[in-house]
């Protein structure tokens, strides 16, 4: 549920953190990339997670 939660909160904060002043590394295709990748895999390993444990 951790991971879910996670992972919803960091896509909600993605809008917040690109509109904010920040250093020249956070301009990078990259780092949008592995923000978003990260909070995805986040939210669907968490997804997974709470359905396997309501199955056993």
């Amino acid at each position: 549920m951790a991971l879910l939660v996670i992972g919803l909160l960091g896509i909600g904060a993605y809008p917040l953190v690109v509109r904010a002043p920040h250093p020249a590394l956070m301009d990078s295709d990259l780092f949008h990339g592995l923000w978003l990748g990260v909070c995805l895999g986040l939210e669907l390993t968490g997804v997974y997670m709470l359905r396997k444990r309501r199955r056993g």
